[in-house]
């Protein structure tokens, strides 16, 4: 019986683990050719939108491109007048630095296209080179990675994430490949990595990080009779690759920017593991009904094999995905202003699962076809299937443009959904999640749902008034109202301060319930669109 490929990654101390050339011949499935073909059919078939529409549709992205544009035109007085900027070392800055850098050169829209672009073919390209590693031969097992290019990092417009995710994937085929006999150097590149991914996001950083603690933990479990001294040794010497972004994130942290509000908890709920099982519909566009049709789809062709012995897992590769889903269950929910917590250390798990999976058995060819024709199908199917919300998408952002017509420029705008759900606004038109962000490209107004959270973005209110209201960027009134409920400031003092009040939904009567202003004057309309200029109160 011939040995298996996972040995080849057990070599002497000091060398690469990569297998020998003969190895891999004799271990390919398809032709290394058609792998590449198929490779790029499935990323013409994911990413045909980034040409087809003129802007990428994603709930956030109209906020993170609202963001970029303020970081770019730092020098107009009436963006300073509502925003200030305040450069620290905190995670999450991958879409900022990077629209800094391009944005100059190209326009915001696409330089965030361009971004997408990147991170996609960082993740795809990171499954195969990972899996060269771990399995010892190039395989087309990885394309099974392209519908989860569709996860909820993209139909929320996760921008640094997705990047950060990407770029962990290729730090971590990095310490695999990298001798551990020349573990300075190894650790030195190790650093820049992590450094790196620090930068780009916290949760990419945090993913690369468990994983290199699972790989060092490997060799201990397994061999149970070894130095246990030597080898915690050996991990506290590979962990102070971790030391520059807690310097980072120290810095950051420490710097006065902000009093903290005390009533407000740094986690949020923990889910029952029953319950927490619902996140997992993320991976694949889970707010859809046919996102979770998709990932039934491919949890049957990744799973079935393994269950009738067609497929084994790489043991390289088991505690490290075991870590990845104990922590999946274990997270809350929320931590300080991030959501989505634990589904973001699921993404990883599966990407690492994908590149890790052998076929075995001499089925394994017709396995590895029928597995591929499932994610091609996957891929090919779901732009197609958000064609529609994309399409209304960009014709809510033509209302809204128009709606906010007649607005000053440098104006302050509350907006908000009235009167539609956000069921609604997430299965039918996501891009217009945040629209009302595009006031800020459109008007430089300021706009109270913009994402200026201390750290997590440069970028900041400069007003305590608004700066200091709960929640604001909740875009939904019957949340908005709920909010208010314990604050110091009522929601008619906090609209009365704003020029202008738009609110979208096709049904006018929930705002005429909900917001307590009697001084609202109707002086738009377009579509589902709604402006009132605000007047002083006596």
């Amino acid at each position: 019986m011939p040995s298996s490929p996972a040995g080849a990654l057990h070599s002497e101390p000091g060398q690469p683990r990569v297998p020998p050339a003969g190895a891999i011949e004799s271990g390919r499935l398809l032709p290394l050719h058609a792998i590449w073909a198929m490779a790029l059919l499935l990323a013409v078939a994911a990413l045909w939108p980034l040409a087809a529409f003129p802007e990428i549709v994603a709930q956030d992205y109209p906020n993170h491109l609202a963001r970029a544009f303020i970081l770019l035109h730092r020098g107009d007085p009436l963006l300073a007048a509502h925003y200030r900027v305040d450069w620290l070392p905190i995670p999450d800055l991958g879409w900022d630095l990077w629209a800094l850098a391009f944005g100059r050169i190209v326009s915001l829209e696409w330089a965030a296209k361009l971004l997408v672009l990147i991170s996609e073919a960082l993740t795809i390209s990171g499954c195969f080179v990972l899996g060269r590693i771990i399995v010892g031969r190039w395989t087309a097992v990885p394309l099974l990675a392209f519908p989860f290019l569709f996860s909820a990092g993209y139909a929320k417009g996760f921008l640094s994430f997705d990047l950060g995710i990407g770029a962990a994937l290729w730090a971590m085929a990095w310490w695999l490949w990298a001798p551990e006999r020349q573990w300075a150097v190894r650790l030195l590149v190790a650093a820049g990595f992590s450094s790196l991914l620090y930068i780009v996001h916290f949760y990419a950083w945090a993913a690369y990080g468990i994983f290199v603690l699972g790989i060092e933990l490997t060799p201990a479990m397994s061999s149970p009779g070894a130095p246990r001294l030597a080898r915690l040794g050996t991990i506290l010497r590979d962990g102070t690759q971790a030391l520059p972004a807690f310097a980072m994130l120290w810095w950051s942290s420490v710097v006065p920017l902000r009093p903290m509000d005390p009533s407000k908890r740094a986690f949020g709920m923990f889910d029952l593991p029953w319950d927490r099982l619902g996140e997992a519909g993320q991976l694949i566009n889970g707010d859809t009904a046919w996102g979770a049709v998709g990932l039934c789809a491919m949890g049957l062709a990744l799973l079935l094999p393994f269950a009738l012995g067609w497929a084994r897992l790489n043991s390289r590769a088991a505690v490290p995905i075991a870590l990845y889903v104990a922590l999946f269950f274990a997270l809350p929910n929320r931590i300080v202003d991030t959501y989505w917590v634990a589904w973001r250390v699921l993404l990883p798990a599966t990407f690492l699962t994908i590149a890790s999976t052998v076929p075995i058995g001499p089925w394994r060819r017709q396995v590895i076809c029928a597995q591929v024709a499932v994610a091609a199908l996957v891929t090919a199917a779901i732009p197609l299937l958000q064609a529609d919300s994309w399409r209304q998408s960009e014709r809510e952002r033509a209302d809204f443009i128009a709606a906010i017509a007649p607005i000053r420029e440098g104006s302050r705008l509350f907006w908000a959904h009235s009167g539609v759900s956000k069921h609604y606004v997430v299965t039918h038109e996501i891009g217009a999640y945040h629209v009302g962000s595009y006031a800020v490209v459109a008007k430089r107004a300021l706009v109270q749902s913009m994402f200026a959270y201390y750290g997590q973005q440069p970028l900041h209110f400069r007003e305590d008034w608004v700066r200091n209201v709960p929640e604001t960027s909740t875009m939904f009134l019957p949340e908005i109202v709920k909010s208010f409920g314990g604050s110091r400031i009522s929601l008619a003092q906090f609209v009365e301060r704003f020029d202008y009040v738009l609110m979208h939904g096709a049904d006018d009567s929930v705002e005429r319930v909900l917001l307590p202003i009697d001084h609202l004057q109707l002086i738009n309309r377009v579509g589902d669109f709604r402006l009132y200029a605000v007047h002083a109160s006596d």
